[in-house]
């Protein structure tokens, strides 16, 4: 028998260290046994021993003249016999008598784990997640990045085009006299600049600040199924502005337009047409899927105002974004790991007011008809006012015979001075004259024409509408500026901790498989760390090496393929 005595080596008992036992090749193409050569490694002694005792009680007596001295340097062992080998720990020693005695521990993986072979079993801990050919998913971090910085953000899809496309709501309608039925039609579509749909910032802006002035203005000709309005006003609700990294949802709108609900030439003869969708695609998702890669540090997905939490599971996450339209309205949906959220409003531009600003006809013959009444009451007092003048020089000249006692006058003297004036009629004379003020009937009929002339001036000015103060919403505006939908990432303080610890410890994963959790080690680096919760193994070896291999696996340990200090 041949005995093998070594130093300082990392196995113990708790199987917190081993080594792959099988043959390992690197990505050098060498072949080797990584258990073989790291016993290589250590300082040992080796002794051919004949008639050596051993017993089952884990003991071995040896003559004190076969060993060398400082045999309490060494902490392992290998029993040669033929081709078998056996490992154990070195326990203690002691000497009686001129006998050495060695107690020892079996070491169960390094002599049996080589036999050993995997039926399906589910492995909870991995330091790697890509083995050879295949990978573990879905993972967790054994600790959560962190940290007390601001999030990290990034566009979804880069808007490498710097384009936008401008979807409407509307209402087109037609202006009709009092007691007629006015034609009204809420709308949706895809707006087109002469023929084009692609706009640059500065054309969004251009674009809308022109319609935002011309619809409440210009008559627009509009066409939809089965009506004709021409000369008919247009009220824009508000738009909808996508960049064109949705270009799968804008191209396959604007492709499938089948009717124009507006045209209108602007001033520069440019011509706007706001198309609609034909009726295939009306009520139909139009969908556009993207793909994130795996990253631990995504916090959130969403548009800048409203993300949602994103789950990290260590698999690619998928996303979902869904534009349903009707003849009259549109919803952008945002679909993600079972999160449906709406973000319609987020990509929505209200216009700078919400008065009716097309309303022209109504506001023409509201200040006709202002306008005539006030100009009707304006002659009559004029001619009240001349009437006066008459009267006082009749009084004056003649007296007045009649039968009142006590007539009074409310006027508005100059200067807005408030007076009343009251006349008597005198019994032995029987004339009328001033009791309260001496202005007579002269400057009362003077004040009424000057007042009325005034109120015919007025007659003829024209009534206006004001917007002020009814600003809109632009967040869409800027969601579509800065790229539609966001990643945030976690600017995190603990980035080397949580490497460590999967050094350590392994990523949580959650995989079913057989030998390929140990034997399928291509190209990785030092050491691995395997977790199983469920063991499923066999080989060549009693029922107890079988059920210890398993609480070892089960246990957990670090596996290493090559040598610690390589």
């Amino acid at each position: 028998m041949q005995l093998t005595l070594y130093q300082n080596s990392i196995l113990n008992n708790s199987y917190s260290n081993v080594f792959y036992c099988k043959e390992f090749t690197n990505e050098s193409n060498e072949t080797y046994i990584p258990f073989a050569r790291y016993l290589y490694s250590l300082t040992q002694e080796t002794y051919e021993i004949e008639n050596v005792y051993m017993t089952n009680k884990g003991e071995i007596n040896l003559p004190l003249d076969a060993v060398y001295s400082n045999l309490w340097k060494y902490n392992y062992l290998k029993f040669s016999n033929g081709s078998t080998n056996f490992y154990a720990f070195i326990d203690r020693y002691e000497e009686k008598n001129e006998v050495a005695i060695i107690y020892y521990s079996l070491d169960y993986w390094h002599t049996f784990s080589d036999l050993m072979s995997f039926k399906k079993s589910y492995l909870t801990r991995s330091r790697f997640i890509d083995y050879d050919g295949f990978s573990l998913s879905p993972y967790h971090l054994p600790l959560d990045y962190d940290g007390n910085n601001p999030l990290l953000y990034a566009p979804l899809i880069t808007n490498s085009t710097g384009k936008y496309a401008l979807f409407v709501r509307l209402q087109v309608y037609t202006a009709r006299s009092a007691g007629e039925f006015t034609e009204r039609y809420s709308l949706f579509g895809i707006l087109n600049y002469d023929e084009n749909y692609q706009f640059d910032l500065n054309e969004i802006t251009n674009i809308t600040q022109e319609l935002i002035v011309t619809t409440g203005t210009n008559k627009w000709k509009s066409n939809l199924t089965g009506i004709t309005l021409d000369g008919a006003y247009v009220q824009l609700a508000n738009f909808y502005i996508l960049p064109l990294s949705f270009s799968t949802i804008i191209n396959t709108f604007n492709t499938n337009t089948s009717v124009n609900y507006v045209d209108m030439l602007s001033a520069n003869t440019t011509k706007y047409t706001i198309k609609g969708l034909n009726d295939s695609y009306l009520g139909v998702p139009i969908s556009q899927s993207i793909t994130i890669p795996s990253n631990f540090r995504i916090a959130k997905i969403g548009t800048f105002n409203n993300p949602i939490d994103a789950i990290n599971n260590g698999t690619s996450i998928g996303l979902n974004i869904s534009m349903i339209s009707t003849m009259f309205d549109t919803k952008i949906m945002f679909n993600c790991q079972n999160q449906i959220v709406d973000i319609t409003t987020d990509f929505e531009m209200e216009l700078p007011f919400t008065s009716v600003n097309g309303e022209v006809n109504t506001l023409n013959k509201m200040n006709r008809i202002l306008g005539n009444i006030s100009l009707g009451t304006s002659i009559f007092g004029s001619v009240a006012g001349i009437s006066n003048l008459i009267n006082e020089g009749n009084i004056a000249r003649t007296g007045s015979t009649k039968s009142v006692k006590h007539q009074k006058i409310n006027y508005a003297r100059k200067n807005d001075k408030f007076g009343e004036l009251t006349y008597r009629r005198q019994t032995s004379t029987k004339t009328w004259y001033d009791t309260t003020k001496t202005y007579g009937l002269n400057e009362i009929g003077l004040n009424n024409i000057e007042s009325d002339v005034s109120s015919i001036i007025k007659a003829n000015m024209p009534y206006y509408s004001s917007n002020s103060g009814t600003f809109g919403d632009t967040s869409g505006l800027v969601n579509a500026i800065l790229g539609g939908l966001f990643i945030f990432y976690i600017n995190d303080d603990n980035q080397l901790f949580v490497q460590n610890l999967i050094d350590e410890t392994g990523y949580e994963v959650f995989y079913f498989g057989k030998d390929e959790i140990i034997d399928d080690v291509t190209n990785l680096t030092n050491w691995n760390v395997i977790k199983f919760d469920s063991a499923n193994i066999y080989g060549s070896f009693s029922q107890e090496v079988m059920q210890i291999l398993k609480n070892i696996l089960e246990d957990g340990i670090k596996i290493y393929y090559r040598n610690p200090t390589d």
